[in-house]
């Protein structure tokens, strides 16, 4: 009963930080478009199916080990989510802020209709 134990508890806190060396470089990168949007669906699919299997068990073990993982599914899909936004709304691929802030003030544009094409309002809310 012991070893089961042993290897349950550790299986528990590999599955609970398994996520965050990715969230790691995905946050230092801003960059998510390697990631699969169904593999995150299936890890918070996972999780959740996880959780409420420990609910219906009932078993604290299985239910608290899953919460991690799903936090960081969630994390994943927001930062997908918001960088992917990014690169699809000005049609470029992933780029520094500093690129396009240079960008912008070469254009140094003076009409109405050149700045809201080049506006970023993202980096200014930065």
């Amino acid at each position: 009963m012991l070893l089961e134990t042993v290897f349950g508890v550790a299986a528990g806190i590999v599955t609970s930080v398994r996520l965050f060396p990715q969230v790691y470089k995905t946050v230092k990168v801003k960059k998510a478009d390697d990631l699969s949007f169904w593999f995150l669906i299936l890890l918070f699919s996972q999780a959740l199916l996880l959780i409420g299997y420990g609910f219906a068990k009932p078993d604290v073990y299985i239910v608290s080990m899953n919460i991690v993982p799903l936090i960081g599914s969630c994390i994943l899909l927001e930062l997908k989510h918001a960088y992917s936004t990014h690169a699809k709304a000005f049609g470029y691929e992933q780029r520094s802020h500093n690129v396009l802030f240079t960008l912008r003030q070469k254009l140094n544009a003076k009409t109405p209709n050149l700045k809201k094409i080049f506006f970023i309002h993202q980096y200014n809310s930065k």
